[in-house]
């Protein structure tokens, strides 16, 4: 395209659309295409025209076997449209994989290997057809990939296309057709814009359909550029989807020869998001111990406002990252930091497909930290008990098939201590031991430890235990009155007055014991505070009390 009003010269000019055709694909390409439309399509005695229904047995019949999967989600706007890879969440600008993509089993099943397949497939064509392209256009998207940390879907060349959405269409008798787009599409089958696009990186259209005798000659429209293209097996378009476009519906021709085996339209279609791309999004990175999602907001993916030194965000709670030099000196904040990071790494790590045997080099990592302390930068330091590998369990090396199924936490297929280091189990071990001796003797500790085998969190279940005690009367015996001189002793004390009243245990007497003065002296059990016990029959009451905690 020319500007009306611009140079005129050739190089000036603004190539909006091209194309990849299937002579330009190698013949690995074209058998990996081959095998990817085969799973989708399926058995074609199966095959039916129109999306699959339920039979009276309640069995999914006719589509196509990849329709038929349980993770064949399609979107509520398109009938027969499919994510297959990161969609776009709008009012959380949040991308994530799409819901069909969750994986709840130790490898991928067999649903999921073939839309692995399909997305390996048509992110390698379309990669490839970007090189055909306006000079420079891979270059300048590759360093915008870099810059915001694209995923990269499919195939680790794909460093533009997140999304891709799979299309699917059966031909219309030509009396029956609807003539301003494709039925099954919904909003993608008529003419639209797709307004959250990025206008830099193109759309790209690999058309996977086979050829039928009984099916006219497809067409795709570029509406306010006047340009239609024949859609050809294996074939990617590229154009941009901020132009009005859309396809035709398929028509099978009059009469047909072979009307036993139904048409199929399928086309996969790769785009790039614009917030995506701008890194204007928040990603759905994990998950927390309490199950909920942990994302990278917003404010760490824009590169224009991530990496202004100086301005971070500010809430009411201190925190040790903000606040630190109020309490640290700068060496122990810099030890705090690098080694919160690793733990925070290594939980998402952990996350990661186990058949990866992804590591973290905890020496490297820590010693990537650094700040400056007295006018000499230093690095963090190691931390020989922390998460993490070292030695031979990071060197890069290539491992045989038969050490590498015996892996699982280290190279070292006899150790069973995490990361291969023994000191971390020798310190949990120790500190138990501890725990253990220092219990052993405070009342609260017992109670709660025979109560709660399992354990728990302490100060919770210590606490739990008080509060029981102060709900129940008391079981245990009463104490015999005190002798002539104990009762004379206490008579001649004054009772201070207290802001907070301790826990009295046994029920109080009558009001006319009261007055006669010969009320049992009151056991008092004080929460948080240092107090030392008053004997053993105190301990026995507190237990006696806090049995059915």
């Amino acid at each position: 395209m020319r500007d009306k009003y611009g140079s005129g010269k050739e190089e000036d000019d603004k190539v909006v659309s091209w194309s990849l055709s299937k002579a330009d694909l190698d013949p690995t390409q074209v058998s990996d295409l081959d095998k990817t439309r085969a799973a989708i399509v399926g058995d074609k005695e199966h095959l039916r025209d129109g999306p699959p229904t339920v039979d009276d047995a309640g069995n999914l019949v006719g589509g196509s076997n990849f329709e038929r999967g349980f993770r064949a989600v399609y979107l509520t706007t398109g009938r027969r449209c499919y994510p297959v890879s990161i969609t776009h969440q709008v009012p959380k600008r949040l991308d994530a994989p799409a819901r069909s993509n969750k994986v709840f089993t130790p490898s991928l099943d067999d649903e999921a290997k073939i839309r692995f397949d399909l997305l390996k497939a048509g992110a390698t064509s379309s990669i490839a057809g970007l090189k055909k392209g306006p000079p420079g256009l891979l270059e300048a998207l590759t360093v915008q990939s870099e810059l915001v940390n694209l995923p990269r879907v499919g195939t680790d060349a794909n460093v533009i296309y997140t999304s891709y959405q799979l299309n699917v269409a059966s031909p219309q008798d030509p009396n029956a057709a609807n003539a301003t787009g494709i039925d099954a599409l919904g909003h993608f089958g008529g003419v639209h814009i797709d307004a959250g696009d990025s206008s830099v990186p193109p759309t790209a259209m690999t058309v996977l359909t086979e050829p039928h005798e009984d099916v006219e000659d497809e067409y795709f429209h570029l509406i306010d550029l006047g340009l239609s293209w024949r859609l050809e097996e294996y074939s990617t378009l590229y154009f941009s989807g901020l132009h009005f476009h859309g396809g035709s519906q398929p028509l099978y021709k009059t009469p047909r020869s072979n009307p036993s085996t139904p048409g199929l339209r399928l086309t996969l279609i790769g785009y790039a998001g614009g917030d995506g791309t701008d890194g204007k999004n928040a990603i759905a990175l994990g998950s927390d111990e309490a199950g909920q999602l942990v994302t990278l907001p917003i404010e760490s993916r824009n590169p224009k406002t991530a990496y202004v030194l100086g301005q971070h965000a500010v809430c009411t709670q201190a925190t040790f990252l903000t606040d630190g030099l109020s309490i640290f000196e700068a060496t122990s904040q810099l030890r705090f930091l690098s080694r919160s990071m690793l733990l925070w790494a290594f939980r998402f790590v952990s996350q990661v497909h186990p058949a990866l045997l992804t590591r973290i080099d905890r020496e490297k990592f820590l010693s990537s930290f650094s700040c400056v302390v007295n006018n000499r930068r230093i690095a963090a330091s190691d931390w020989e008990l922390g998460p993490g590998w070292t030695g031979e369990d990071v060197q890069l090396s290539e491992l045989p098939p038969s050490t590498l199924a015996r892996l699982w936490n280290s190279n070292d297929v006899q150790t069973t201590d995490f990361f291969n280091n023994g000191a971390i189990n020798n310190a949990i071990v120790a500190w138990d031991g501890h725990s253990s001796r220092s219990e052993a003797n405070i009342p609260i500790c017992v109670v709660v430890a025979e109560d709660h085998p399992l354990g728990g969190r302490s100060k919770g279940k210590r606490r739990g235990a008080i509060q029981a005690a102060r709900r129940e009367p008391s079981k245990s015996k009463k104490r015999p009155p005190p002798a002539d001189s104990e009762k004379s002793s206490r008579a001649s004390k004054k009772p201070k007055e207290k802001k907070n009243e301790p826990l009295v245990v046994e029920k109080s007497p009558p009001a006319s014991e009261k007055a006669k003065g010969s009320a049992p002296e009151p056991v008092a059990v004080e929460e948080e505070s240092g107090g030392g016990a008053e004997g053993e029959s105190e301990e026995s009451r507190f237990r006696e009390h806090c049995r059915g905690v």
